[in-house]
C-alpha cells in the first residue's frame, strides 16, 4: 500500500513541478523584463 502510494508521488512530482514552472516562468518572465525596463529608464532620466 505504501510503496503504491510512493510510486504515484514519484510520478507526479515531475508534473506538478512541470505546472508550477509553466505558472511560475510567466510572472519571473513579467517581473525580470519590468525590472531591467524601469532600471534602463531611470539611467536616461539620470543622464538627461
Amino acid at each position: 500500500m505504501v510503496e503504491g502510494e510512493s510510486g504515484t508521488l514519484y510520478r507526479l512530482i515531475p508534473l506538478l513541478q512541470s505546472r508550477i514552472a509553466a505558472l511560475f516562468l510567466p510572472f519571473v518572465n513579467n517581473f525580470l523584463q519590468n525590472f531591467l525596463f524601469n532600471r534602463s529608464k531611470n539611467t536616461q532620466t539620470r543622464c538627461g
